[in-house]
């Protein structure tokens, strides 16, 4: 009964931490800090601002690319925003690699969750399709419901592994740091044995 009651607790609080990161908005910029975009909660670019000096800083060519910089910009700042929800507080980790390897965990679980919710939106998604009878413009609704089910799966699944990308990244880099620090080794320099 305890394992039961642990795990309903557990699910609570993935249920408010994903409550909680679906009311993320996010803005970005580009690298020239000409152009600003918002997102909105489901991650659709709700405004754009152009700064006035935009023509000086990048040209008419240059709009475009900027326009997309601060889009993935936004985009990574939401999946950061994301990745705190669902990420533990820093001052509790160590300051080792267990930390590190705790952040993957992390990753892989909130990678899970968004492949179940995937399955669940898909799954319902097409229970839904197949029990309409509405149309659309004339048109029978199911294709439609289950095509919107199908980018709603897509788009946990994508941010499922963006999230474990990244926490996979920031892990990778802090053992390597973590590997690289050789003040504690005599002279400076892992043992030969080590080396071998």
């Amino acid at each position: 009964m305890s394992s039961w009651a642990r795990l309903h607790e557990e699910g609570d609080a993935l249920t408010r931490a994903a409550g909680s990161a679906a009311r993320a908005t996010a803005a970005g910029w580009d690298d020239s800090e000409s152009v600003r975009v918002a997102l909105d909660t489901e991650g659709r670019v709700v405004a754009v601002t152009v700064a006035a000096a935009w023509r000086r800083r990048l040209g008419v060519e240059g709009l475009s690319d900027a326009v997309l910089a601060a889009v993935r910009d936004a985009a990574m700042r939401r999946l950061e925003a994301w990745g705190e929800v669902y990420g533990d507080d820093d001052r509790d980790r160590p300051a080792d690699g267990a930390g590190s390897l705790n952040d993957v965990a992390t990753g892989i679980i909130i990678f899970w969750t968004g492949l179940g919710t995937a399955l669940v939106a898909l799954v319902g998604g097409i229970i839904g399709a197949l029990a309409s009878s509405a149309t659309i413009f004339g048109l029978p609704a199911a294709p439609f419901i289950a095509a919107g089910a199908a980018l709603v799966a897509s788009g946990a699944i994508i941010t499922g592994c963006e999230l474990l990308k990244a926490r996979c990244a920031s892990a990778n880099t802090t053992l390597r740091q973590k590997l690289a620090d050789n003040a504690a080794f005599h002279h400076g320099h892992w043992p030969p044995a080590a080396q071998a």
